[in-house]
């Protein structure tokens, strides 16, 4: 059975406590629509008007941040665009995404996606919001991140080869790659089923899409 938010309309699996898309609450939701063998399987409910950060995620119409990954959010959007995921509505301004990866916290059910765009090579603050500070994926809304620095580390997304890297940026606790911990500024090319540690306790997976 999978349970449909009945916010943004994203299919989770039923373990799920929260959206895996809006961190919706789920604990009293049930499968919405049991009955859908379409491709969507959403039937009539569709996604809620809302708006999309750069990387993806869903948020409700007035919020200023992202609520998954803390990007800041532009109000100006209109509504049209505001139905619209980044890979379409801003098509034109990113590029075409050749690949996209997915950072998963599996203890808090935290989804990070990354998307390359052909011949784009995007750099990603990783961190904890304080003050002014503000890195493009906040990890202080999960449990656990107390020992993730302000600026902790980076990823660089390389549209031309649609590989993905990390790097840590001089943080307190570290950044570890499959164990190994890196020194500052060092580069290292992720694969998929990478474990990633930020602050010596916080774990995600490397998956693709």
């Amino acid at each position: 059975m999978t349970k449909i938010c009945p916010i943004c309309g994203y299919r989770n699996r039923d373990s799920a406590e929260y959206c895996e898309k809006c961190l919706f609450g789920l604990e009293e939701v049930g499968e919405l629509n049991p009955d859908a063998q379409d491709e969507e399987g959403l039937g009539d409910l569709g996604e809620g008007l809302g708006i999309y950060c750069p990387n993806g995620h869903w948020n409700p119409p007035d919020a200023k941040f992202c609520q998954i990954c803390g990007v800041p959010l532009k109000q100006e959007q209109s509504s049209d665009e505001l139905l619209l995921p980044p890979e379409e509505a801003g098509i034109e301004e990113e590029g075409r995404i050749i690949k996209t990866y997915k950072l998963v916290n599996h203890d808090n059910e935290f989804v990070v996606e990354l998307a390359v765009h052909e011949g784009k090579v995007k750099e990603m603050l990783v961190g904890r919001k304080s003050g002014r500070n503000v890195p493009d994926i906040d990890l202080a809304v999960i449990k656990g991140s107390e020992l993730v620095s302000r600026k902790h580390a980076r990823f660089i997304l390389d549209g031309n080869t649609g590989e993905l890297f990390v790097v840590d940026v001089g943080s307190t606790n570290g950044t570890f790659v499959n164990g190994k911990k890196l020194k500052p500024e060092e580069k290292v090319k992720l694969n998929r089923g990478d474990e990633i540690i930020f602050g010596k306790t916080l774990k995600f997976i490397l998956e693709e899409i």
